[in-house]
């Protein structure tokens, strides 16, 4: 029953359906609750003085769904299973609003939320919300499993490891990685490798555009890794392993028609979506594994051992690890909207007013824990993937969803860019 007229307690906390413009709120109250004794968050509900008085209907309730969902699995740690948080549309008049239903683990307590680069602990006390106390913090960490080391093929620690290498290098970069949590035996010599890095059309990319590849420079073999141009006109290696990543100086992401230190918004969604739909195509193509596949995507054919390539990956679940970075950022910038947008236009000659549709970075920009997909997820929807890092991304810049370039199709989770 939908609790119009009812005030906000312990266990109940209600938000209008404009904070789904900025998810960062919503997981705050999450976290609150998992922290303390659970409850219901509402979402679509406005209210004047902590009572219920407004339903406020969410037509794209999907979308809305799935990406707030992917927001807890980014910004809560540590990430929620389906049994900790439910989240649930209810029909109402012209769409639908939407109920959390916070369902805490002690053994997993305490819960935070990764925000501007931190740990925030908070705790629901009545109706409000405050940050947990030291003593607490400690308290709720008690008698918990404690976790267990990482192996050296955890895709988390080497992440970590190649950020730290990157970091040290102190250029204005942009890198982002995909690391996948087991080896996939890439035919690192093959000729199919070098097409996909020479020729994006194979990886579903436009010809020519802002992605990964570039037909200028040198492509070379590097022990167990294939990697085309360098540093200075940015780089991408594919390695035996899977992993796959791509870095760029930030000058590349520019345009002329805007100022020297400013991301320009087409260039950053096209070579994200890029380098995510190189990764799927590669880990779907047959021809590249250079080695049996390990159990259990082997079986026998004729009293043989037969390999089912890459695509008997498709058959089993795995996990991949994305990161991303914006290093030596320090006042760069990033304009909100399409640049064929109005909106666009406005901010960029300055009319008074539309100042607030650009963010400016004060440092690194540094997820706070890379992103982690699904296998079948990945392969089959990657640009709805890349989106989830892009979100982080505008976020980080301070800007909302909303004003990511409407070339970005969410209800289809597609990239189109204009020709």
């Amino acid at each position: 029953m939908i609790p119009l007229g009812r005030e906000e307690s312990q266990k109940l906390e209600f938000k209008a359906r404009d904070a789904l413009k900025s998810p960062a709120g919503i997981a705050r109250g999450v976290v609150a609750m998992l922290n303390a004794k659970g409850g219901e968050l509402w979402v679509g509900l406005g209210e004047t003085n902590g009572r219920a008085v407004e339903v406020q209907p969410i037509t794209n309730q999907a979308r809305e769904l799935e990406r707030l969902w992917n927001h807890f699995v980014d910004t809560i740690e540590p990430p929620p299973a389906p049994d900790e948080i439910e989240v649930e549309a209810i029909p109402v008049e012209s769409g639908s609003i939407l109920r959390i239903e916070v369902t805490p683990r002690d053994e997993r307590r305490p819960y935070a939320q990764l925000k501007d680069g931190g740990r925030h602990f908070v705790v629901r006390t009545g109706a409000r919300i405050r940050p947990m106390t030291r003593e607490e913090i400690r308290d709720a960490s008690r008698g918990t499993t404690p976790k267990p080391e990482r192996s050296p093929r955890d895709p988390l620690r080497i992440l970590e490891r190649e950020r730290e290498k990157l970091l040290r290098s102190r250029q204005p970069m942009f890198w982002i990685r995909i690391q996948p949590d087991r080896e996939l035996g890439i035919d690192i010599p093959s000729r199919k490798v070098e097409r996909y890095l020479r020729d994006p059309t194979l990886s579903g990319n436009r010809e020519t555009g802002w992605t990964f590849a570039n037909a200028h420079v040198e492509l070379r073999i590097e022990q167990d890794r294939r990697v085309l141009g360098d540093d200075a006109s940015g780089r991408t290696l594919i390695e035996g392993s899977g992993a796959i990543e791509h870095r760029t100086p930030l000058h590349w992401l520019t345009h002329s028609m805007q100022e020297s230190n400013e991301l320009y918004p087409y260039a950053l969604l096209e070579k994200t979506v890029s380098v995510f739909r190189l990764a799927s195509a590669m880990y779907s193509d047959p021809e590249l594994n250079s080695k049996e596949t390990p159990s259990p995507t082997r079986r026998k054919m004729g009293g043989r051992v037969a390999k089912l390539g890459l695509s008997g990956l498709l058959a089993i679940n795995f996990q991949l690890a994305v990161d991303l970075a914006i290093t030596s950022a320090k006042g760069w910038k990033l304009r909100a909207y399409s640049p064929r947008s109005h909106a666009w236009q406005l901010e960029h000659h300055r009319v008074k007013g539309f100042e607030h549709l650009q963010g400016e970075l004060t440092g690194d920009l540094l997820l706070e824990k890379p992103l982690e997909f699904k296998s079948k997820e990945f392969l089959s929807r990657p640009d709805a993937c890349a989106l989830r890092l892009i979100r982080r991304v505008y976020e980080a810049f301070g800007l909302s969803e909303d004003m990511i370039p409407s070339e970005f199709d969410r209800t289809r989770g597609i990239l189109v860019m204009p020709e």
